[in-house]
């Protein structure tokens, strides 16, 4: 399944985010009691408060909001305010999140916390901005999927009022609007 029960399906993931397996889920970070020899750890920071917090077995699950990026989290062996360290897989899944945990856990401002985009997040980011250019110089709705989304596209107008290819077109030129309008070039400078 992927998710750690319980959860409640009936509330929506802004106010009850899933907690994520972590043997499924490899972005999900995992911290351990350190070995001996570790020094103190620092202070866990006020501000870095678990949007969820499940208790299973020996380990907590907690959920945080950093920079609008959710980054899940798993304690092991809770064991009091000993120091911890990030068990992290050597092919490198993880290593953004870790980043950008650690520099949350250090008191760096939590909005500049959020891990760079994916190759899938920029490549949307892209075509975004496209669908964006090619409104913004008159195209129709119609003309810019062909273009960028659906070259295979051929419906008459009918089947097109009512498509699905239609309505992406619509939420993601909406989408592009909102991140031109809310500084995208910090997107792209990630």
């Amino acid at each position: 399944m992927g998710t750690c029960p319980p959860f409640d399906p009936a509330l929506g993931a802004r106010c009850a985010p899933a907690v994520w397996d972590p043997d499924i889920a490899r972005s999900v970070i995992t911290l351990a009691p350190a070995p001996a020899g570790f020094g103190r750890g620092a202070a866990w920071p006020a501000a870095l408060r678990p949007l969820v917090e499940l208790h299973a077995g020996d380990a907590c699950h907690l959920v945080f909001d950093l920079g609008g990026a959710r980054h899940r989290v798993r304690i092991l062996g809770l064991a009091g305010d000993c120091p911890l360290v990030m068990i992290l897989p050597s092919d490198g899944a993880g290593f953004a999140e870790a980043g950008s945990l650690a520099s949350a856990l250090n008191g760096e401002p939590v909005d500049q916390c959020r891990p760079p985009a994916s190759r899938f997040q920029r490549h949307q980011f892209a075509t975004m901005l496209d669908i964006f250019d090619a409104a913004a110089t008159g195209a129709s709705l119609r003309d810019i999927a062909v273009a960028t989304l659906f070259p295979w596209l051929d419906l008459d107008a009918t089947e097109w009022k009512s498509s699905t290819e239609r309505r992406r077109v619509q939420r993601l030129l909406a989408a592009a609007r909102r991140m031109v309008a809310g500084g995208y070039r910090a997107l792209i400078e990630r």
